[in-house]
């Protein structure tokens, strides 16, 4: 493919953050498949990052107060209280969080809470480990992209 075509670094750079319409971004995805020197160009801003993306690339947080029994009283009372709905919430709004939370539905171990973001590589969404009970960004192909295996391999 000729580089006149080619998109330039800036929409590159947009369509690895995920900030470009969808339509722009199948468009990118399609010439990717095809440009071995805009594939080469994409690999190598494959360290370009958003906050999101920093902020989950960063080692977990060190809570110096985790191992106090009053913090771990308190955590496990939250947890009381998010599952059960607690004797001082009310039961409208316990219903309306489980509705709220059932809504999105679940994929695999994890309860999705809300869409975060969409872009051309997928959709993320704030979600909860069912076991782990941990908060999770999760990122989900597109459905009409899982045939595609060059858009699978690089997700």
């Amino acid at each position: 493919m000729s580089t006149s075509s080619c998109p330039d670094k800036s929409k590159l750079a947009a369509y690895l953050l995920g900030t470009i319409p969808e339509a722009d971004a199948e468009i990118v995805a399609a010439h990717l498949e095809q440009c071995t020197a805009c594939e080469a160009t994409v690999a190598s801003m494959e360290g370009l990052s958003d906050t999101l993306i920093s902020g989950l690339r960063q080692p977990p947080y060190n809570n110096p107060f985790r191992p106090e029994p009053a913090y771990q009283q308190a955590i496990a009372e939250l947890r009381r209280l998010e599952v059960g709905g607690g004797a001082g919430a009310s039961a409208g709004g316990s219903e309306r969080a489980q509705a709220a939370s059932s809504a999105l539905g679940e994929l695999d171990d994890y309860r999705l809470l809300e869409k975060l973001g969409e872009g051309g590589m997928g959709v993320v969404y704030r979600a909860v480990h069912n076991r782990l009970e941990k908060v999770v960004a999760l990122k989900v192909l597109p459905s009409r992209r899982v045939e595609d295996e060059v858009a699978v391999a690089r997700f």
